[in-house]
């Protein structure tokens, strides 16, 4: 009986610790769900921009400067909705127009080479970026193209 008690007290005070954790829904679920579609379309574009460079003689495109460049060059390879950032400040990926002519292979670090991101922050001030090495994270608005 006693072991019982314990176990049913260690079990309560278990369930109380962690009661909040599982039932917390982080503020805003609705806009929590819009940021990790906006990843996983930067995520898509990110790896669809990365597989085109080879077909582009292993470099990024010279013209590739402007949101439009990004959809015309990669729109015949993704689905459209994967250019909607969901950003409720507006705005769309653009790419880094800093690399656009050169190769992927010749900018140093991929993991630190941005080759897209969204054009505006969100409220939070953080937006979507994706890098050469083919991830993608969400970083404050103070980043710059490199």
């Amino acid at each position: 009986m006693g072991m019982k008690l314990i176990l049913a007290i260690v079990a309560l005070i278990g369930l109380a610790l962690f009661a909040p954790f599982l039932c917390y829904q982080g503020g805003n679920t609705k806009e929590m769900a819009k940021r990790t579609a906006t990843v996983a379309n930067a995520l898509v574009l990110t790896r669809a921009f990365i597989l085109y460079v080879p077909d582009s003689q292993g470099r990024v495109p010279a013209d590739m400067r402007t949101a439009a460049d990004l959809k015309h060059a990669l729109g015949q390879h993704v689905d459209p909705h994967n250019f909607d950032t969901h950003n409720p400040s507006g705005g769309e990926f653009i790419p880094n127009a800093d690399i656009a002519g050169k190769s992927l292979a010749d900018l140093g670090k991929p993991e630190s080479v941005i080759v897209l991101m969204e054009s505006k922050p969100w409220p939070d001030g953080k937006k979507a970026i994706g890098f050469a090495d083919g991830h993608v994270k969400r970083h404050g608005e103070s980043t710059a193209l490199q």
